[in-house]
């Protein structure tokens, strides 16, 4: 009886309120952690998150193909040349290449787009499409003076540049180029929720 008393009369409220919120804020935790997306990607991808989604990226050691069979080593792989649909991947990307390239290489990297029509840099850049989105590329991170539509160069690339006396100051922009040549490549592909 006397602490049904106790308890009624408020002597150990101070407990028991504590008890509660200690057990709603684990409750609130356990409950945020349930509820978090995890993604993952195979082992020796790269995983990249933002608003629009994630996805993940393969890049080829060293290994330098034309674009057809660039196309073909992304499918063996369960995914298709990287298509940049917006700058914020486009940008990450970038910075990965940065630090995985040494200064001054001049890598070059195929991502999927592809076009069919005249191009050049007097403002026509061309109908640019991303074959496996099935869309048409909305914008474009030229290097200057691209597209140039040199002997017929109907396909895309991320392109090292940088200036001879600062080679550390350097960046990939893009560049049309031809689908028969040799790059590097990069296959993209859908990320695994956990």
């Amino acid at each position: 009886k006397q602490w049904y008393q106790r308890r009624v009369h408020g002597d150990s409220n101070i407990g028991v309120i504590f008890e509660m919120k200690f057990l709603l804020a684990l409750l609130v935790l356990v409950a945020g952690v349930w509820a978090q997306d995890t993604y993952k990607c195979p082992d020796g991808w790269m995983l990249e998150e933002d608003r629009s989604g994630c996805r993940c990226f393969l890049l080829s050691d060293g290994e330098s193909v034309t674009k057809d069979d660039a196309n073909i080593l992304c499918a063996f792989h369960q995914g298709w040349v990287a298509e940049l649909d917006h700058p914020g991947i486009n940008y990450w990307l970038k910075s990965k290449l940065l630090d995985i390239t040494d200064v001054g290489e001049y890598a070059q990297f195929w991502l999927g787009a592809t076009t069919e029509g005249r191009h050049d840099p007097d403002h026509n850049q061309g109908v640019w499409t991303w074959p496996h989105k099935g869309s048409e590329v909305g914008w474009f991170d030229w290097a200057d003076g691209e597209p140039n539509d040199y002997h017929n160069e109907n396909c895309l690339v991320l392109h090292e540049y940088h200036d001879i006396f600062f080679p550390w100051a350097r960046d990939y922009f893009w560049n049309d180029f031809s689908c028969d040549e040799s790059a590097h490549y990069i296959c993209e592909k859908e990320c695994q929720l956990i």
